[in-house]
C-alpha cells in the first residue's frame, strides 16, 4: 500500500494493517511484521533527522513510531476530532513540514494539519473539496466574495475567494448537475 527506506531497511505498509521491515544489510528472507493499524496502512512517511517514521490508515489514526518500528511514540485519531462534516477519515497521504506539523491528505478529499503540541485539539481543516466522480458545477456568489461548487459527491461547497479557502460545506440527498446563484446572492 506505501513504502519508504532508511538506512538499509524497506519499509512497507499493508492491507492487513502491518507494517514490514526488510533488512536489505543482513539478506533476510523474511521482513520483519509489525502490528500498526486496523485496516489498510495507506501512508507512510519517513521524519526528518531520522527520528522515526509516522503512518496513516484506513481506521483514521496516524501514529508516530521510533525509527526501528519497534514502538509507537504519539498516536492520535482523526474519528474524534474537532473537524465537523467530514468526508472520510480514511488516511491516503501524509507528510511531516519543517516545524514538525503533519499534513494529512484523506480519502475525503480533505488536507488537514496537525500540530502534535496540541494533542488531540491539534487538527485543522486546510482545505476540502469534492471527492467522488466530478465537479459538475460552479457559480459566483456576487457581493460576498465567495463561490459555490457542485458536484456528484451531493456536496454544495462555499469557498471564500479572498483566502481562497474552504469556508462551508452542506450535503444534499442527491447528486447535482449545475448550480446557479441569483443576483442579490439568494
Amino acid at each position: 500500500m506505501c513504502l519508504s527506506y532508511s538506512d538499509h531497511n524497506f519499509i512497507g505498509g499493508c492491507f492487513s494493517g502491518h507494517i514490514f521491515t526488510w533488512d536489505a544489510a543482513s539478506n533476510a528472507s523474511s521482513p520483519k511484521a509489525t502490528e500498526a493499524h486496523n485496516g489498510a496502512v495507506m501512508a507512510l512517511c519517513k521524519q526528518a533527522n531520522d527520528a522515526g517514521f509516522i503512518t496513516g490508515g484506513n481506521d483514521g489514526k496516524i501514529i508516530f513510531w521510533d525509527p526501528n518500528i519497534d514502538k509507537k511514540m504519539l498516536e492520535f485519531d482523526l474519528n474524534i476530532c474537532s473537524i465537523k462534516n467530514m468526508n472520510s477519515t480514511k488516511i491516503r497521504a501524509i507528510a511531516e513540514d519543517s516545524s514538525k506539523d503533519v499534513v494529512i491528505g484523506t480519502r475525503g478529499g480533505e488536507l488537514i494539519e496537525l500540530r502534535t503540541d496540541k494533542g488531540d485539539n491539534g487538527f485543522s481543516l486546510l482545505v476540502r473539496g469534492h471527492y467522488h466522480k466530478k465537479v459538475t458545477g460552479i457559480a459566483n456568489i456576487p457581493n460576498k466574495g465567495e463561490f459555490i461548487t457542485c458536484g456528484q459527491d451531493r456536496l454544495l461547497i462555499i469557498y471564500e475567494i479572498g483566502t481562497r479557502r474552504f469556508k462551508e460545506s452542506i450535503q444534499m440527498m442527491y447528486s447535482m448537475t449545475c448550480i446557479d446563484v441569483t443576483s442579490d446572492g439568494k
